[in-house]
């Protein structure tokens, strides 16, 4: 049965930005707690998103913080102007061969409007969900999706670089593709998880995308 709807991860799947998300909080942190912290601690944080982060850490004074952070991020996405080489063909491909697109991110609203639109992605995406200060609820929003486009969601593939991903893909009943191409993706961690395929290189992928993704 071919892939029909392909949803992306955004963070280390679409583009090098988690660089850019750990530049952006690390100013923040440093204000909030005195201390400075190093990526690992950062992404560490993650699973809620930078609302859920900045909730948990001030409180009632989370907004003037939420404010900073999306001035760093947009300050700091100079150093991520495009999205990963070869990923633009890919969704061009994937288009033009009538499977639908969307992106499910942990990332907040604001943080995932600015890295579309400095990537210029929005022209491949119909829906683009984003995270929840509560947690991840990626598999709800990929049922969500395959409701939405009239989709049995086993026809729906969900590409990302986390297992979390791999494992919220599998919840809801869609392919669990792991996107292993970026220098961040733990390869091992991702195998061992049991996604339906496992591509270290954007190549690879663009391969599958010819054999599995509809007509």
């Amino acid at each position: 049965m071919s892939i029909c709807g392909v949803i992306f991860d955004l963070d280390g799947t679409l583009a090098d930005t988690l660089p850019v998300c750990c530049a952006a909080f690390r100013p923040v942190l440093l204000d909030i707690t005195g201390r400075e912290y190093n990526d690992s601690e950062i992404v560490a944080l993650f699973g809620p998103n930078e609302e859920g982060i900045l909730r948990r850490l001030v409180g009632d004074d989370w907004p003037a913080a939420m404010e900073r952070f999306l001035a760093e991020y947009e300050a700091n996405h100079d150093t991520c102007p495009a999205p990963f080489e070869g990923i633009d063909d890919v969704l061009r491909r994937i288009d033009e061969r009538g499977a639908r697109l969307a992106i499910i991110t942990g990332k907040g609203a604001g943080s995932a409007a600015i890295s579309i639109r400095r990537l210029g992605l929005a022209r491949y995406f119909d829906i683009v969900r984003s995270g929840s200060a509560d947690g991840l609820v990626k598999a709800d929003q990929i049922r969500e999706i395959a409701t939405i486009w009239d989709v049995p969601v086993e026809r729906l593939a969900y590409v990302g670089d986390t297992i979390h991903d791999i494992e919220h893909a599998q919840e809801a009943g869609a392919a669990a593709i792991a996107a292993a191409w970026a220098a961040t993706a733990n390869r091992e961690a991702l195998a061992q998880a049991g996604p339906r395929a496992l591509f270290t290189s954007i190549e690879a992928f663009a391969s599958w995308v010819e054999h599995d993704v509809c007509p």
